[in-house]
């Protein structure tokens, strides 16, 4: 019996998820203490992964004064969705909340595959089925999702909530069914939640689902029409419903004070110390952590941040281009070398063992190569669609990547921070090679395959 590609797609990632879950907890990694009781993993989350701590004491602090912050005072640092699941888990599986969790990110982790596959199926709707299948095995193995299956953070989540939402939202324009994108705003709002990166995204679905119904004819139709700036505009609001609370709050249309710290903490650092200007940093940090009110210390990042930039806008791109380097390019499965106690440093590190440092030079670069060569094919097919004129196609998929993680640029570098439109720019790669294989076929079946004097046809399945 064939097994539905979708059903399939998904059951390998399980499979994935729990193998690698496993292996990390029976061969003595750093995550090996997480399936035990939950004030052991607190403590050993405080020691490895202390910014996951803020998520879980928001939502202890939730728990016992019914507000996700500190005590009665509204959290302005982390967004509620995130600690919201937390909280949930705790209160219906006590100190077991962390295999609740746990459970439920290898799940939802899963579930981007299958996604992902329909997804391409929609935007791709005459690209060979095998074509996508592979680019989403190949998802799989880069590693992106199984590696954050253990971690208390929110970059799976948000990523797995905004492919379904945008997946739903695309099926509500292809099969005209209204109560799908009912669906996906609900999902598009929580994943807003979990991380305010979202707070653009209406530009990108309002794109997106114009491309979709011009693919299929459905632009013209009014309903369709109405269905996409509706959604568009309810979006807007819905993407912002953390600004919204901090303003209901604190007076600020702002989602966090994360923005003002990464602006702060990262570029202008980085810029300042590139320039010599160390002094000018330290003045700064120490004028801003003289504050007490975290809406003045905000309101002063983001001016010193401005300021940096202006003065030195040649080596804040030169900055922020690195940073886009490092969030799309280096391998997520160099995370697990740090739960056994490695790092990526161990190619020079004149610490390690010769075959240590050889061992990981082979595996960076390897899969250095790798992404390198996705992200350059994604480009070149980017690229043909401009030469055919498709400029409504390219403005949608730069408009993902640049809404998207554009403002993670700010921070420190991290591939997790491309989660949520990884498959998107290993779908695109595919897409090219699929391409020339076919343009290959066709130059095959006019030049070279004859029979009887006849040319054969040749079916690209």
């Amino acid at each position: 019996m064939k097994v539905n590609p979708f059903k399939k797609l998904f059951i390998i990632g399980i499979v994935v998820h729990v193998v690698y879950v496993i292996i990390l907890c029976s061969t003595g990694s750093r995550l090996s203490v997480f399936l035990q009781n939950g004030q052991l993993i607190e403590e050993k989350l405080l020691m490895y992964y202390p910014d996951t701590m803020s998520y879980v004491d928001s939502a202890d602090n939730f728990l016992k004064y019914g507000v996700f912050g500190k005590e009665n005072k509204p959290d302005y640092h982390r967004t509620i969705g995130y600690p919201f699941i937390i909280y949930f888990f705790k209160i219906t599986l006590g100190q077991y909340w962390y295999h609740g969790l746990l459970i439920f990110q290898i799940l939802i982790g899963a579930l981007v595959y299958p996604v992902a596959y329909g997804i391409g199926i929609a935007i791709f709707p005459t690209s060979k089925r095998n074509t996508l299948f592979y680019s989403i095995i190949t998802l799989i193995l880069s590693g992106g999702y199984f590696t954050k299956s253990m971690y208390v953070l929110t970059d799976l989540t948000c990523a797995s909530f905004f492919l379904l939402g945008m997946y739903f939202s695309i099926l509500s324009i292809t099969t005209r069914k209204n109560y799908l994108m009912i669906c996906s705003i609900i999902i598009l709002s929580f994943a807003a939640l979990v991380r305010p990166n979202l707070i653009l995204y209406p530009i990108v679905h309002f794109l997106l689902l114009l491309y979709v119904a011009k693919e299929y004819d459905l632009w013209t139709q009014i309903k369709t029409k109405r269905l996409i700036w509706a959604s568009s505009i309810i979006l807007l609001l819905m993407c912002n419903l953390s600004s919204l609370r901090i303003y209901n709050h604190y007076g600020v249309f702002s989602s966090s004070s994360i923005l003002g710290i990464n602006m702060f903490e990262y570029t202008v650092k980085e810029i300042l110390l590139k320039n010599e200007e160390d002094e000018k940093y330290l003045l700064w940090e120490v004028e801003i952590n003289a504050e007490d009110n975290w809406l003045v210390k905000d309101k002063l990042r983001k001016d010193r941040f401005f300021e940096a930039v202006s003065n030195h806008p040649i080596s804040a791109i030169s900055y922020w281009i690195r940073v886009a380097e490092n969030h799309l390019l280096p391998p997520h499965l160099m995370e697990i070398g740090v739960l056994y106690g490695y790092h990526k440093r161990v190619i020079s590190h004149s610490g390690y063992k010769l075959i240590e440092s050889t061992t990981m030079k082979v595996v960076w670069y390897f899969f250095l190569f790798l992404n390198t060569t996705l992200l350059s094919l994604g480009f070149l097919y980017l690229c043909h669609k401009v030469l055919k004129k498709e400029y409504l196609f390219v403005l949608v998929f730069l408009s993902l990547i640049f809404l998207i993680i554009g403002p993670s640029f700010l921070a420190g570098a991290s591939p997790r921070m491309r989660l949520p439109i990884e498959p998107f720019l290993i779908i695109l790669a595919f897409q090219y090679l699929g391409k020339k294989q076919i343009n290959l076929w066709e130059i095959n079946t006019d030049t070279e395959y004859q029979e009887d004097g006849k040319i054969k046809d040749v079916l690209v399945q």
